[in-house]
């Protein structure tokens, strides 16, 4: 579904993380099972826990999901994209939350304005 966003730029790409922030029902279990089953691309999800556990910035004084919640969620999808190396590419991050407060839609504007060279 997010394939039309990027059809006006092929040489752009995205990827689409799904962070579990310690929700009681799974939700990461849920989305990881789902995006194998239906085979969407580009996604994976990653889960607060392990980036509490592997003690990364920011994490080592949290001990549990409960310490965080959402906002821990978020700095810790960041930071995970942040850090993986795009040589010789632009590299953009965007956060909107499950409910789509933002509308995505708006995404290709922003980043055309990011990577557009001043006239």
């Amino acid at each position: 579904e997010m394939e039309w966003l990027f059809e006006a730029a092929p040489q752009s790409g995205y990827e689409l993380i799904y962070v579990d922030d310690g929700c009681p029902k799974e939700s990461g279990k849920l989305a990881t099972e789902r995006i194998k089953s239906k085979g969407i691309p580009h996604s994976k999800v990653l889960y607060l826990q392990d980036g509490i556990d592997q003690k990364e910035p920011n994490f080592d004084d949290i001990k549990d999901t409960k310490d965080s919640q959402k906002g821990g969620a978020v700095e810790y999808g960041m930071w995970m994209r942040a850090k993986e190396s795009h040589p010789g590419q632009e590299h953009i991050i965007v956060f909107t939350d499950a409910d789509l407060a933002a509308n995505l839609s708006q995404t290709g504007l922003l980043c055309h304005n990011l990577t557009s060279s001043p006239s």
